[in-house]
């Protein structure tokens, strides 16, 4: 029996929690197998011959969806795949190819069935594995594994990809190793297996001179990472028709790092997108390690993503929430937001500090007075002017692909009945967009001429368009909808109210004024509770108590802010209490 066939069995998310005795029995069963770049492991429809867990390398699975198959997820080291033909006694159920050259253990039909039979363990292993597999499927939300290789491949002479990638390799410590061209000429190591399964990654380094080695670096890449001057031209470069002639059912992901060697606000990165198709972008100053960490993280599926909620004034909690997440050494790498969960993060995506971040939502909401500028209610009460211009005011023409830190925000579109997920476009405009309350606030119009208006009339708390979007490996997400700030004292049963009766009662100094729900507070109240909760569970949650504070008491965001602050601290206690410790940089 090999140990090493003993130590991937270990280490395996599936067979992990089984004893040592165990392990034993099951890796005898077991036999090594290789499957080259874009070969096909198992068809859809044909007769389940046994399992694989694959060791080293990526497979992705297809359904056939009309005459073309389609692509469902990728597959990565330490997941299993075939199972469901052995247990079902049906045929396959996907087709499975290599992305890349792969290595995996085989375990024929009579073995797992005699396995089963001698160790309910195993097959208790495999059930916790299809249960989970159900449970994404219902909801729709399946993360995908993180990249093993990358290889990093230079579009402009002046980028130093190099250094990139070291501040990568050192980000990662010892977890990291680059493999690069060899003065001896263009080859890759005989063991590749052996490299990625003792490392988080391993960083390929393309060589514009030498399209051939490059070529190769993108052969055995689980992502690519184009890199490139922010300052120089947006076009296309002949060294990424390599990535032209992959076959696109089998292509690796591409991700774009513009690098930053100068100050200033990133612009034009829409130019970089356009004749390009990368799924995530960053934005990396040349002399600052946090931006190399965030990459490195992303790339590695440890990024961590931030959503916060709607919920008016109470939104002030957020700061206090993100202060004390800055304060343990959380990193925060991608931002969701919405209605006023939205304004909070495209300001902590700009990368602003705390300080300056709170001070610029301090002077839209509370220094400049109401953001209602009343009007005759034909659609809403507010004319809307004052706030889109105190909005612009502070973004300016920032694009939301511009932004420092990768930014989501989502507005509900009234015209098909489903949440908008904005992420390119004038950064002012999609918040204006998730934060157009009906009936307080006029719609906004989309560039399709759909009519959009806050976020949380569909998504309040948009965890699932962060899971979805920006790939992050854990989701932290605050939640500062209330729960029990409504009262139905003083409803009439029958529905009837008078408000020439409730203005009356309010304004007579000798008459106990009637308590009702305000308009404007129905109307808030209303986009916090129409909205489901989210499919998705986000890995912690924070639930500042808010609920004494009105969604318009702005006024009091200090002390608003201290309470998010105080519950986010009180929170991580309890987590460390019980062993649930959450990510650090």
């Amino acid at each position: 029996m090999s140990t090493d066939v003993l130590d991937l069995l270990a280490s395996s998310p599936v067979f992990g929690s089984l004893g040592h005795e165990e392990l034993e029995v099951l890796a005898t069963r077991f036999s090594p197998i290789s499957a080259p770049g874009g070969s096909t492991l198992m068809t859809e429809g044909e007769a389940g011959d046994g399992l694989y867990l694959l060791t080293a390398g990526r497979l992705r699975a297809y359904v056939s969806i009309g005459e073309a198959p389609s692509p469902v997820g990728d597959i990565g080291p330490g997941e299993l795949v075939g199972e469901m033909a052995l247990l079902s006694d049906e045929p396959r159920s996907a087709t499975v190819r290599a992305l890349r050259d792969s290595d995996l253990l085989f375990m024929s039909r009579a073995d797992f069935e005699d396995l089963v039979a001698s160790h309910g363990a195993v097959l208790m292993a495999v059930t916790r594995l299809l249960v989970d597999r159900l449970r994404d499927a219902i909801r729709g939300v399946r993360r995908e594994p993180a990249a093993k290789t990358v290889a990093v491949i230079p579009l402009d002479p002046a980028v130093d990809v190099g250094g990139l990638a070291d501040a990568l390799a050192r980000d990662l410590d010892d977890r990291a190793i680059i493999i690069a061209e060899s003065a001896g000429g263009s080859s890759l190591p005989t063991d590749l297996h052996v490299v990625e399964a003792s490392h988080d990654l391993v960083i390929y380094l393309g060589n514009l001179e030498d399209e051939e080695w490059t070529r190769r670096c993108v052969r055995q890449a689980d992502r690519v990472l184009l890199v490139a001057d922010a300052t120089a031209d947006p076009g296309q470069r002949p060294i990424e028709r390599i990535l032209g002639e992959i076959e696109p059912s089998v292509a690796p992901a591409v991700d774009l790092a513009l690098v930053h060697s100068r100050g200033g606000f990133p612009s034009g990165t829409s130019r970089w997108l356009e004749p390009r198709n990368v799924g995530r972008h960053f934005h990396v100053r040349a002399d600052n390690q946090n931006d190399v960490s965030r990459v490195a993280r992303f790339l590695t599926g440890k990024a961590v993503g931030v959503v916060f909620s709607g919920g008016g004034a109470r939104g002030f909690a957020h700061f206090g929430v993100y202060r004390a997440l800055q304060e343990a050494g959380v990193p925060v790498d991608a931002i969701a937001g919405t209605s006023f969960g939205s304004a909070i993060g495209v300001l902590l995506a700009m990368d602003l500090s705390y300080e300056a971040a709170i001070d610029s939502l301090r002077r839209t909401t509370v220094d400049s007075g109401s953001l209602i500028d009343f009007t005759f209610p034909a659609a809403a009460l507010s004319k809307g002017t004052k706030i889109s211009d105190r909005l612009r005011s502070e973004l300016g023409d920032i694009a939301i692909e511009d932004l420092w830190l990768p930014f989501l925000c989502v507005s509900s579109d009234l015209t098909i009945g489903e949440e908008r997920i904005h992420t390119s476009g004038a950064a002012w405009r999609a918040v204006r967009s998730s934060v157009a309350i009906p009936g307080i606030f006029p719609p906004m119009t989309s560039v399709d001429g759909h009519v959009l208006v806050d976020g949380g009339v569909i998504d309040n708390l948009p965890v699932d368009p962060m899971v979805r979007t920006m790939d992050v490996g854990s989701v932290i997400a605050i939640d500062v909808r209330a729960r029990t700030d409504f009262s139905a004292e003083n409803l009439a049963d029958d529905g009837a109210l008078s408000g020439w009766q409730v203005a009356f009662k309010r304004l007579n100094p000798f008459s106990e004024s009637m308590s009702v729900p305000r308009m404007v507070d129905v109307l808030l109240r209303s986009t916090e509770v129409a909205s489901a909760d989210p499919e998705a569970e986000p890995d912690f949650v924070f639930r500042p108590p808010v609920q004494d504070f009105q969604v318009l008491e702005f006024k009091s965001w200090e002390a608003i802010t201290d309470v998010g602050y105080r519950h986010a601290f009180e929170r991580m206690e309890e987590w460390e209490g019980e062993g649930r410790r959450l990510p650090k940089g």
